[in-house]
């Protein structure tokens, strides 16, 4: 009997993979302009290129600097292989990992099945950022299967995508926080323990990476932009403290995206945002609770309408 059970469970989670790969199919046969045209294009002029001239190409034409995706492209598309059927794998092995994290804190499999077949945000990765995928993929490998090996996948989840830095920023908050609130008591510097000071340089030099994109982002912000994407966060954070009895970690995780939006805002940091949420609403009940539901019903809403847009327009954010 147990044997069989397992072998059940083993079987619908085929299913739901095998379901994950041919949707990726379908939509993303659709999904040809915005960012996707440039993706496409880009992928194609790879071919018969060598690795040097093919990343200044890669800059060039994406004006981004993330090796791992180019890395991926370049490899892939010089062996021939067709970008919807290694992007709608790269979609498979991350709803994978999400089903593995997920039976990991024990979640309901029907929460999980419809999680990766209605989710907004999933969807986003899926079809529309690419290169932020391979960030989250790398991100729950870091989570899922070594803390020993956590900063070598941090790592390589960061330089997939700049923003990942975000998924990372309220823990090393979290951190530098506790090391000056302990500096502050002692008025010691603790030299035993390298990291807090080690994040410090890691954030500055993460900031000053980025400093020309945040101004650039915070001069074409607009106030309404601002109180949207803020209402947004702040219910991912009400219904998080809602579902947790730390209110000192909740709060302090949530810190850098507040800062985060304030300073200029983006549609991603309310992504994260909503990951976090996640987190506790996952923990609580195996999934199944008010929470949960009130968001998965939300961004269904937004996921209906995001598809809708992929076939009509060939772009999931056509306005």
């Amino acid at each position: 009997m147990v044997n069989a059970k397992i072998q059940l469970n083993f079987f619908i989670r085929i299913l739901l993979l095998l379901l994950i790969f041919f949707i990726s199919i379908f939509l993303g046969s659709l999904y040809l302009e915005g960012d996707q045209s440039s993706y496409i294009f880009t992928y194609e002029g790879l071919k018969g290129k060598g690795i040097v001239e093919a990343y200044i190409f890669y800059v060039f034409y994406l004006s981004s600097p993330e090796f791992i995706h180019f890395l991926l492209s370049w490899i892939s598309s010089n062996l021939g292989f067709n970008k919807l059927f290694i992007m709608s794998l790269s979609n498979v092995f991350l709803s994978y990992l999400i089903i593995k994290l997920f039976d990991s804190l024990k979640v309901n499999f029907a929460i999980t099945s419809i999680f990766l077949l209605s989710n907004f945000y999933l969807f986003v990765l899926f079809f529309a950022a690419e290169r932020l995928k391979f960030g989250f993929i790398f991100f729950l490998i870091s989570i899922i299967y070594s803390k020993r090996f956590l900063p070598f996948f941090a790592f390589l989840s960061i330089i997939s995508h700049l923003q990942m830095a975000l998924v990372y920023s309220g823990r090393i908050f979290q951190i530098i926080l506790n090391y000056l609130i302990n500096f502050l008591r002692t008025l010691k510097i603790n030299y035993k323990n390298p990291l807090p000071l080690f994040l410090v340089f890691i954030s500055i030099l993460y900031f000053n990476l980025l400093q020309e994109n945040i101004l650039m982002k915070f001069e074409a912000y607009n106030d309404t932009e601002a109180i949207i994407d803020f209402i947004r966060l702040g219910i991912f954070f009400i219904i998080s403290l809602a579902y947790t009895t730390n209110y000192k970690d909740n709060i302090t995780i949530f810190i850098p995206l507040v800062i985060s939006i304030l300073l200029f805002g983006d549609e991603r940091v309310n992504m994260i945002g909503y990951v976090y949420c996640l987190y506790y609403l996952l923990s609580y009940k195996n999934g199944v609770n008010v929470g949960m539901i009130a968001l998965t019903v939300y961004l269904l809403y937004s996921n209906i309408l995001f598809i809708q847009k992929i076939i009509q327009y060939g772009n999931g954010f056509a306005s």
